[in-house]
């Protein structure tokens, strides 16, 4: 039997619009809206789970994350190579 989580009116939350890379290891992420998300790790993948208050409503209050990655070094373009 299917389960059909919007049929149940229990809303879908997709993770977060910008994904943080596989580097980064905190549990807890805030996009550029100021959402927080939850670190979860199913079956050897990082999910990022959208956090609701207890009104079952998104977390959007918070400052964005900076993520101060070390910038990466730019591809060679094609017209590099020539």
């Amino acid at each position: 039997m299917a389960l059909c989580l919007a049929c149940a009116g229990v809303p879908a939350f997709a993770g977060p619009p910008e994904v943080p890379p596989p580097e980064y290891q905190p549990m807890q992420f805030v996009d550029d809206e100021g959402c927080l998300f939850v670190r979860a790790d199913v079956s050897g993948w990082t999910v990022w789970v959208q956090h609701l208050d207890a009104a079952r409503q998104p977390v959007c209050d918070r400052v964005p994350t900076s993520l101060n990655l070390p910038d990466r070094a730019p591809e060679a373009s094609a017209v590099d190579a020539v």
